[in-house]
């Protein structure tokens, strides 16, 4: 073999297959002392996190914040269970995610959930990196939550300016949790239960916002208020600030109920796990599962046009045909 054509062959073998291989598994750490006194028949949340040797985020941390994150759900009758653990490195360029994309909110788009549910897709890097670390077989990938610590996660929105045009804006983020109620379909369903972690300080209330958004569904929204990007107030969980009220019913806009609908709870039945049923039109606010539980009916144009943007999904198991954002070392 010609010298030349020897080193394109040995180069071409050393290059990963998947992202998958671009992730070395340092440790295991362990959660068998951490799951004491749950109960069987009790609606539970499989956790996994998936900690990076130069995230910010510390194992010693987490489990500090344990106790408190579980008191945050027990009213509601939701349990966690710390399903795994583990210590991963990753490629350094994997520490720094770009936002998702999406359309503009259409003109006819009147509710909040109808202008920002209805086009939101990972960029392809992002999504390749947490294909690295989720992984196609992992453990729990399609109905679980997995916190991944990334140093450095950007978000995005649209936002209206004085003249009327609507801008891409972007900023860091200390979490971020990829809802349904943005994605539905439109994320491999492997991926959906995705939260980033970027803060050291992994503080408890920070996790059961995340979690929040995950598993009831909705943005900043609370007791008399309306979903918002951005709101603060002392109370709830779902809004900015020390509160960490589920609140019921109407009045509550219904996230205690939907909570207990969420598509990654389960319960042990006779030491057989039962899920909820699977969201029936990729998990946007309206999503049937949710019937009778949303704050306010959508005028049926904008209902359509978020179902028309399950159609532009990829599918669930397909790998993106584009380059690795690796770069610089490991």
């Amino acid at each position: 073999m010609k010298p030349f054509l020897a080193l394109t062959f040995a180069l071409l073998l050393s290059l990963p297959t998947s992202a998958q291989d671009e992730v070395v598994h340092l440790r295991d750490y362990d959660v068998s002392g951490l799951n004491e006194g749950l109960v069987a028949n009790r609606l539970t949340c499989d956790l996994h996190f998936h900690l990076t040797k130069k995230g910010h985020v510390k194992w010693a941390t987490v489990v500090e914040r344990l106790p408190e994150l579980r008191r945050i759900f027990e009213p509601a009758g939701v349990q966690l269970r710390v399903a795994s653990a583990r210590l991963i490195e990753i490629p350094a360029a994997w520490h720094s995610l770009k936002p998702h994309r999406g359309d503009p909110p259409a003109k006819e788009a009147t509710t909040f959930y109808g202008k920002y549910g209805a086009s939101s897709r990972l960029a392809p890097a992002t999504e390749r990196v947490f294909r690295g670390v989720i992984g196609k077989e992992g453990p729990g990938a399609v109905s679980s939550v997995h916190f991944v610590s990334i140093r450095k996660v950007d978000t995005g929105w649209w936002e209206r300016g004085s003249d009327g045009a609507w801008r891409y804006e972007t900023a860091g983020t200390s979490a971020c949790s990829f809802p349904p109620y943005m994605f539905a379909d439109r994320i491999p369903a492997r991926l959906r239960g995705v939260i980033t972690l970027s803060s050291g300080s992994a503080a408890s209330r920070t996790l059961a916002h995340e979690l929040g958004h995950k598993l009831i569904n909705v943005s900043h929204e609370g007791v008399g208020r309306d979903p918002q990007g951005e709101q603060w107030g002392p109370d709830d969980l779902m809004i900015y600030g020390r509160g960490t009220r589920i609140p019921a019913g109407a009045e509550g806009r219904f996230q205690r109920e939907r909570l207990q609908k969420s598509p990654f709870l389960y319960r042990t039945v006779a030491g057989e796990r039962r899920f909820n049923p699977p969201y029936k039109e990729g998990g946007h606010y309206w999503d049937p599962i949710y019937a009778g539980l949303w704050a306010e009916e959508p005028p049926k144009r904008e209902r359509a046009r978020v179902q028309q943007g399950m159609a532009d999904r990829l599918p669930s198991d397909a790998e993106p045909d584009h380059a690795s954002p690796r770069g610089g070392p490991r």
